[in-house]
């Protein structure tokens, strides 16, 4: 795997617990990625209206707008607007019936609770990521 930068990597956490919020960020620090954060699908489509994100970790059981919602939403914009694609990893505790992930239009999922390089991992099957600290 070739080593990129990681400074010009952004990625949106979306989470309705703060702690989880706060350990993703944490998470994401220690590999100098930039972190954005949004506690619900709506918040989250507003602020991928407004940035380029190359990814997003996302909750699916959230109030306002869980993360099925909010990824059907993104799709359809990336379609309707030729914006480009941006990778979606679902963060929860439910555990999918297989393919109905990909079917909702997510990329990958985790199973909470989480390890530091199943995060790392996910994220690296969408972005180069340099090899761990």
């Amino acid at each position: 795997m070739g080593k990129t930068a990681t400074n010009n990597i952004r990625v949106l956490v979306v989470d309705d617990e703060l702690m989880i919020r706060h350990l993703l960020g944490m998470i994401l620090e220690r590999y100098q990625i930039k972190s954005d954060f949004a506690e619900n699908g709506y918040s989250a489509l507003k602020k991928w209206k407004s940035i380029r994100y190359q990814a997003i970790l996302m909750d699916i059981n959230m109030p306002v707008m869980d993360g099925f919602e909010a990824v059907k939403h993104i799709r359809k914009k990336e379609k309707e607007t030729n914006r480009p694609y941006t990778p979606v990893i679902a963060v929860t505790s439910v555990v999918p019936k297989k393919g109905s992930m990909k079917t909702a239009g997510f990329d990958h999922y985790i199973k909470k609770p989480f390890s530091i390089p199943q995060i790392f991992e996910a994220l690296n099957l969408f972005l180069n990521l340099p090899s761990p600290l």
